[in-house]
């Protein structure tokens, strides 16, 4: 389910699997070269990460979604990760089941799409950390 791989002008992304929960890598495109063994990845989802989008508007900035029926916004810090990403600045919780698509808009700042295997789609206003749209049973 999702992207398996993804980027900007500044980051690329991979989902990574590890225990206890999903883990999204997040590593600059200036790093050329072999990965390193170990790395700071972002680990707050209790779930596995399905999928996970940049926004349009700000490099540093990606939302992910996951099994564990949660979408968080992370902020990347300049330079990339150089610890474990564990605090979203934004949690978005809603869905039932699974969200298995997230998405930011590619022309309206701070709003995003969730689809969850709750069949809802959700559109959410992150300036107000809330689903201002609920379409059910698509």
């Amino acid at each position: 389910e999702g992207l398996g791989l993804a980027g900007n002008s500044k980051f690329f992304g991979l989902s990574w699997a590890s225990g206890g929960g999903g883990a999204l890598a997040i590593m600059p495109l200036a790093n050329t070269g072999r990965l390193p063994t170990s790395m700071p990845m972002i680990t707050g989802h209790q779930g596995t990460v399905l999928d996970w989008d940049f926004n349009p508007f700000n490099d540093h900035q990606v939302a992910s979604a996951s099994d564990d029926c949660t979408t968080r916004i992370w902020q990347i810090p300049e330079g990339g990760l150089t610890e474990n990403l564990t605090d979203p600045v934004i949690s978005l919780e809603g869905h039932q089941k699974k969200v298995h698509i997230v998405q930011y808009h590619k022309v309206a700042e701070n709003i995003i799409t969730t689809a969850s295997h709750d069949h809802t789609v959700r559109i959410w206003d992150l300036t107000k950390s809330a689903a201002v749209t609920t379409v059910d049973s698509f």
